[in-house]
C-alpha cells in the first residue's frame, strides 16, 4: 500500500487549519453580529460555546484522523469496535462535505467573478445601492454563476491533483498570506502578491520576469485601478477616510463600552457616535 502523504511542516498544518476555520462568516458576518447583539457581552457567550462545543469537536476530529490515518469515508470503519455501527456516521459526514462544497464553490465563483468585475472597473463610481443592483442582476444569470463555479471546481481539482505538500499545502501558504490584503485596493495587491509568490515558489527564474512585469504595470494596468493604488493613505479619498473613521469609532466603543456594548442596531451607534 502506498504511504500516506503528510504535512511537510507544522506551519503548513496550522495555515491549512486556519484556512478551514476562517470562513466568510468569521471575516465579515462576525463583526456585524457582535455590534448588533451587545458587543463584548456577545463575545463572552461566543467564546463560552466555542470552548464547550467547538473545542471538543475539533479534538475529536483530530483524534479520529490521527488514529485512523484515513478519510472520513473509511476512518470509522478502521476504528470502530467489531460489530458496532459507528461507520454509519461516515455517510452523514460525507453528505455534510457535499453540502458545504455546494455552498463554498458557489460563493467562490461569485468572488472570482467579482475579481473580474473589479479589474474591468464595473464598480467604479457605484454606491452601496449600485453594488447591490449588480448582485441582484447576477442572481438572474444562473448559467454565469454555474460557469464560474465550474472554474472554481476545476482549480480545486488541479491543486488537489498535485498532492498534499506540493498542491494544497503550498497554495494554502500563499493564499493565507494574502488573506490580510483582500479588501478593496488590497484585493489587487493580494492578487499580484499571490501570483508573484506562486511563480517564485514554482521557479526562481521568474523573479526577473516579475521585475520586468512590475515595471510595465503602470502601462498595462487600467487607469482606474492605478488611481486606486495611488490613493492609498490619502485621507482626502473618501474610502480611506471612511476606514479611518471606522477604526476610530471601534476604538471609542472598546474604550467606553468594552463590556456591555452599545446595544443592538445602527440607531444606538448613531446616537453614541453621531456623524
Amino acid at each position: 500500500m502506498l504511504k500516506r502523504e503528510g504535512f511537510s511542516s507544522r506551519l503548513g498544518f496550522l495555515l491549512i487549519s486556519a484556512g478551514c476555520a476562517i470562513g466568510l462568516g468569521n471575516v465579515w458576518r462576525f463583526p456585524y453580529i457582535v455590534g448588533k447583539y451587545g458587543g463584548a457581552a456577545f463575545v463572552l457567550v461566543y467564546l463560552l460555546f466555542l470552548v464547550i462545543l467547538g473545542l471538543p469537536v475539533m479534538v475529536m476530529e483530530f483524534a479520529v484522523g490521527r488514529a485512523s490515518q484515513r478519510s472520513i469515508a473509511k476512518s470509522f470503519q478502521v476504528l470502530e469496535p467489531k460489530g458496532s455501527k459507528w461507520h454509519i456516521y461516515s455517510w452523514f459526514g460525507i453528505a455534510g462535505n457535499y453540502l458545504l462544497m455546494m455552498f463554498y464553490t458557489t460563493v467562490a465563483g461569485w468572488l472570482l467573478l467579482y475579481c473580474v468585475k473589479m479589474l474591468r472597473g464595473d464598480f467604479v463610481g457605484l454606491d452601496a445601492a449600485g453594488v447591490g443592483e449588480q448582485f441582484g442582476a447576477l442572481m438572474g444569470r444562473p448559467w454565469l454563476m454555474a460557469a464560474y463555479m465550474a472554474v472554481v471546481v476545476v482549480i480545486g481539482m488541479l491543486v488537489c491533483s498535485r498532492g498534499l505538500q506540493n498542491g494544497v499545502e503550498k497554495v494554502n501558504k500563499v493564499m493565507m498570506l494574502c488573506l490580510l490584503l483582500t479588501y478593496s485596493r488590497g484585493c489587487y495587491l493580494g492578487i499580484l502578491f499571490a501570483v508573484a509568490l506562486f511563480l517564485v515558489l514554482l521557479d526562481r527564474r521568474f523573479i526577473l520576469l516579475g521585475i520586468v512585469g512590475l515595471a510595465l504595470l503602470p502601462v498595462v494596468m487600467p487607469a482606474s485601478i492605478m488611481e486606486r493604488f495611488l490613493s492609498i493613505g490619502d485621507l482626502t479619498d473618501t474610502s480611506s477616510s471612511y476606514r479611518l473613521l471606522i477604526y476610530l469609532g471601534t476604538l471609542g466603543m472598546l474604550k467606553d463600552y468594552w463590556f456591555s456594548g452599545i446595544g443592538p442596531g445602527m440607531e444606538a451607534f448613531n446616537q453614541v457616535y453621531p456623524a
